[in-house]
């Protein structure tokens, strides 16, 4: 299974759900992402420049990193104020077109949008919103579990992945409504290792798989796709991947 990530279209749809789908994303490290709020995100990101030019598009995604992103002084008024000034900028140049109404929606929920900060700095250390690492394994668990079996992960070595995330990833995949998961009775649902990715083989080996992954899909987006590589790589394509194209199908039909 391959989970792509386009780092904007990961931040859009994190900054949709905290403000109108009520966190439901974050909080579930990925596992339960609201379909449609993903959809807009990757409209609004294939649309996003060439609606509004290069540097509002870039204001726009610096206001949204911002806003996403914890600071030492837990400031919650100015990220959320300044972020609806760039909506309302971006929403002066949409016209009538759709963009302009998912900024419409995203304009809507301003009001919940101070508490749902808040709320971020709060759950910050367990459900860090601007980390695509956890939703990434989160998925890859959920498939190679089959919502049944225990599953032994090892990992190069990150910061991002510590004891009390891996903890709460196996609670909220024991959870309703991903019920299905059986814990064991005894011991834990997910072994987890991390290991240097310079000696162990079994990371490099995963290491040169998301490069080429990463490779094509790249090459699909900048319109150099090669049909036969692309063709390949679709079957295992997570349908939960963050990825602002679909990858392209000489057959007419579109995957990702």
């Amino acid at each position: 299974m391959v989970h792509l990530t386009h780092k904007s279209c990961f931040v859009l749809g994190r900054v949709l759900d905290l403000f109108i789908g009520g966190s439901a994303d974050a909080a579930s490290l990925g596992l339960r992402p609201d379909q449609r709020l993903a959809n807009l995100a990757a409209t609004l990101c294939r649309a996003g420049p060439d609606t509004f030019g290069r540097e509002p598009w870039q204001a726009f995604l610096t206001a949204t990193n911002v806003v996403l992103r914890a600071d030492r002084h837990r400031r919650v008024r100015a990220p959320v104020d300044a972020f609806f000034g760039q909506v309302e900028a971006l929403r002066a140049l949409a016209g009538g077109r759709q963009v302009g109404r998912i900024l419409d929606e995203l304009r809507d929920g301003r009001r919940e949008a101070y508490a749902a900060r808040a709320r971020l700095l709060e759950d910050r250390a367990l459900q860090p919103v601007l980390e695509p690492l956890l939703p990434a394994l989160a998925r890859a668990v959920l498939h190679w579990s089959g919502g049944l079996h225990p599953v032994a992960v090892v990992h190069d070595e990150q910061s991002a992945l510590t004891e009390r995330r891996m903890r709460r990833l196996e609670q909220i995949l024991a959870a309703p409504p991903l019920e299905m998961i059986r814990l064991p009775a005894q011991g834990r649902f997910i072994r987890f290792r991390q290991a240097d990715s310079r000696t162990d083989p079994r990371v490099q080996v995963a290491d040169v798989l998301a490069g080429v992954a990463r490779k094509i899909v790249t090459d699909d987006l900048l319109g150099r796709s090669d049909p036969g590589l692309t063709a390949l790589l679709r079957p295992y394509v997570d349908p939960a991947s963050r990825w602002c194209e679909q990858l392209a199908d000489p057959s007419g039909r579109t995957a990702g």
